[in-house]
Parts: C-alpha cells; sequence; structure tokens
C-alpha cells in the first residue's frame, strides 16, 4: 500500500482492504459474474484479448481478488499495488475527475510497471506498460461499418 500511495500522490485510507487468493477458474467466473463476460474496468482488456485475470478489485466489498496460478512472486505483488491503487482512486474521488474510466486503469498499470522495474523485472513491467498507453485513450473505439 505504502508503494502505491508514494507512487500516485493519494492520500491514506487509513484501512487496506481484504485481499483473497482464489483459484484461477473461480476468479475468472467471479469475474464475469461482476463484470459480464468480458467485461470489466477499463473496457475489459483481460476479456477481450483472452487473458487470464490475474487480479480484481470489488469497491462495494473492498476487496481484492488474486489469482492463486500466478506463480511470480514480482508478478503477484505487482498485481496487487494494482488493485490497491484502484482503491486509492475510489477513496480519492478519482473516477469523479476523469473523462473516462481508462484512465484510472491507465494509472494503476503505469504504477504497476514502476512498481515491476524497481524490483529489477523490466521483462514483466514492459507489458504492463503497453497496456496503461492502450487503456489511457478515452477516444471511442471506432465502430465497424
Amino acid at each position: 500500500m505504502l508503494f502505491a500511495i508514494q507512487a500516485t500522490g493519494y492520500a491514506p485510507t487509513g484501512w487496506q482492504p481484504e485481499v483473497r487468493v482464489v483459484p484461477a477458474g473461480e476468479i475468472a467466473e467471479l469475474f464475469d459474474r461482476v463484470n459480464g463476460p468480458g467485461g470489466g474496468p477499463g473496457g475489459g482488456l483481460a476479456g477481450r484479448h483472452g487473458r487470464e485475470v490475474g487480479a480484481f478489485y470489488l469497491p462495494g466489498e473492498r476487496t481484492i481478488y488474486l489469482n492463486a496460478a500466478i506463480g511470480d512472486p514480482d508478478e503477484r505483488d505487482s498485481l496487487l499495488v494494482h488493485e490497491l491503487v484502484h482503491e486509492l482512486q475510489i477513496a480519492d474521488g478519482a473516477q469523479l475527475r476523469v473523462p473516462c474510466e481508462a484512465r484510472l486503469e491507465a494509472e494503476a498499470y503505469a504504477v504497476q510497471a514502476r512498481f515491476l522495474r524497481r524490483r529489477g523485472r523490466d521483462d514483466l513491467a514492459l507489458p504492463y506498460s503497453l497496456a496503461g498507453l492502450l487503456m489511457g485513450d478515452c477516444r471511442p473505439e471506432p465502430q465497424p461499418g
């Protein structure tokens, strides 16, 4: 949490969300139940690109779900940092000040990548940096036809 606070400048919340580590199948089912298949904050990057759901945050429950199948400790910790950024954003009311929710997702990916770089994991940081750049674009997606 301290890294997320320092990296974003958001005020500490005075609490921490519950963290639940759950099997891959369970996290995918829960994610789809909450967001709809392929849905989710910031346009559903995980669902649209067929990526496994690594983690997600349920603000109403103040719970972060982490995928137990993520074996790399640095990646698992970075996913936790990413979701903690969302906790801080919501507590700060940041969602009320951005042109689209994708900007919040972009910030969380950028902090996640910074966390990985600090751990010397440029190999893992690059995809998250790119995801953040792609997610930060608030323009509507082109419609076919």
